[in-house]
C-alpha cells in the first residue's frame, strides 16, 4: 500500500505505485485519509478529549458564589440574627442553589 501525502496529511491510500512526482510512502493497509505524517510515517490523528460535563454547572456555582463567599454566608446565616429575612431567605437561597448544582456534577 502507498499514501498519497499532500500537506502533511495521507490524502488518498492506493495499492498501486502512484505517479511520479507525487509526495508519497509505503504503509500499511490501516492507514487511512487524513492521518498525519511524522518523520515518514503515518499516524492516527489524536482524538480530541471530551468536553468535561461539569464545566457549565462549575461556571454556574462560580457565579452564585461570587455574589456571596462561602464563609460570608455561612457567618451571616449561623449569626446573622438581626439580618433582614429577606437578606437571610436569599442567603439560604444561594446556598441551596450551589448545592442543587453540586448534586448534578458528574
Amino acid at each position: 500500500m502507498y499514501a498519497i501525502i499532500v500537506d502533511g496529511k495521507v490524502a488518498e491510500v492506493t495499492p498501486a505505485l502512484p505517479l511520479v512526482g507525487a509526495m508519497f510512502l509505503e504503509c500499511g493497509a490501516e492507514v487511512r485519509p487524513g492521518w498525519i505524517v511524522v518523520g515518514g510515517v503515518c499516524v492516527a490523528p489524536m482524538v480530541a478529549p471530551e468536553a468535561d460535563p461539569n464545566t457549565e454547572i462549575d461556571a454556574q456555582i462560580a457565579a452564585l458564589e461570587a455574589t456571596q463567599h462561602r464563609a460570608t454566608r455561612e457567618l451571616l446565616l449561623t449569626l446573622g440574627a438581626n439580618l433582614p429575612a429577606e437578606a437571610r431567605v436569599r442567603l439560604a437561597e444561594i446556598d441551596s442553589q450551589i448545592e442543587a448544582l453540586r448534586a448534578q456534577r458528574v
